[in-house]
């Protein structure tokens, strides 16, 4: 995603947060120390269902992917929706 010029905004399980936090701050690090660039990978420190439903619904977000378990093909569907709205979408989801 970021090779692609993208920046990106992780809302990742809460379950995976922390993780997912310390994986985005060594990424950052990288990026920042390499290239110059800030905070070009964003997370929801506090991670919710209610998060991941504003970000879905959010009219200034082109691209989604959303992966997981059973439970996430709910956020697929939710992302489909969100296309209905005239503009390119996306959604991918896996780990099955």
């Amino acid at each position: 995603m970021v090779a692609a010029g993208n920046t990106v905004v992780f809302n990742p399980h809460p379950s995976g947060k922390r993780v997912a936090t310390e994986g985005v701050r060594r990424y950052n690090e990288a990026i920042s120390k390499d290239l110059g660039i800030d905070n070009l990978i964003c997370i929801i420190t506090e991670p919710t269902l209610d998060s991941a439903g504003a970000i879905f619904k959010h009219p200034d977000i082109n691209l989604l992917c959303v992966t997981g378990g059973t439970g996430s093909g709910q956020g697929r569907h939710a992302a489909g929706q969100a296309g209905n709205r005239g503009r390119p979408r996306q959604s991918a989801g896996g780990g099955r």
